[in-house]
């Protein structure tokens, strides 16, 4: 069966000790309840007519010889009374052994499972050593990776923060390169002819803002705008100034006068 455990086995040796000891309680009071008088040694009398007889050689009367005779049949009921008592001690004796094996027998069964148990015991005992180093060690690992990690974190923050100011700067430095770019919209694909569009737009500035012949503005390039042309579609003509102001004016007088090219409405708008 299944080990009782400490305290059930505990309980049951003294519930053991009890029993024995109830047992030689009743055993000994048995024994003097049917022996009392009876187990212990007949005295003689020494002033008995016997021994007066014996001694004093006084003749056999009736009297004597039925005393002694009620005596000696006194004597063996009491013998045998004493026969019987043995006969039950030794049948007690006999059940009581029977007990004490069949006890034994129980206490040898419980001692194996106690033994079985330590065994089994031991072995959990070594499979929780086992597991407890390998927790140790998956710590380890975890507190190892999340150092590593925490390093890893604060340099890819640093990272985020460079990059969150270089994409500023870059957008700074772009608006700034655009800041001198104007778009000139409406102009039809292919009017520039044969000249170059810078030619074009060189030439016309001064006409469409209605300035001297000989005004002329410092351009650096001047190109259509991506995607390719489409068919009935105009590209916007990007223009970018050397100088800002010059920019400037030009979007100023453009916006105030509404200039039209070839009977186009043209619009100057900033390059953002």
């Amino acid at each position: 069966g299944s080990y009782p455990g400490p305290r059930r086995n505990g309980s049951l040796v003294r519930r053991l000790r009890k029993t024995v000891h109830v047992y030689n309680k009743k055993l000994r009071i048995y024994i003097i309840n049917h022996l009392d008088v009876s187990m212990s040694k007949p005295q003689v009398n020494k002033h008995c007519d016997i021994f007066t007889r014996a001694r004093t050689n006084t003749p056999k009367t009736t009297s004597n010889i039925l005393s002694a005779s009620k005596e000696a049949k006194v004597s063996e009921d009491r013998m045998a009374q004493g026969a019987e008592v043995l006969s039950e001690l030794k049948s007690l004796r006999a059940d009581f052994g029977v007990k004490l094996d069949n006890m034994t027998s129980r206490l040898t069964d419980m001692a194996n499972s106690m033994a079985a148990l330590e065994s089994k015991m031991a072995e959990v005992k070594g499979d929780v050593a086992a597991n407890t180093a390998r927790i140790d060690e998956a710590e380890r690992r975890v507190g190892d990776a999340e150092d590593a990690l925490e390093a890893v974190n604060s340099i890819l923050n640093s990272a985020i923060k460079r990059i969150a100011f270089l994409v500023s700067k870059t957008e700074d430095l772009e608006k700034r390169g655009r800041r001198k770019n104007l778009r000139v919209l409406g102009v039809r694909e292919g009017a520039e002819g044969k000249e170059s569009l810078l030619d074009l737009i060189n030439n016309m500035l001064p006409r469409w803002l209605e300035l001297s012949p000989g005004k002329t503005f410092t351009l650096e390039r001047v190109h259509r705008t991506f995607p390719p042309a489409r068919p009935n579609q105009s590209r916007a003509i990007l223009i970018r100034f050397l100088k800002f102001q010059e920019k400037e004016y030009v979007y100023r007088e453009a916006r105030r006068q509404g200039i039209t090219h070839e009977g186009a409405k043209l619009m100057f708008v900033q390059d953002l």
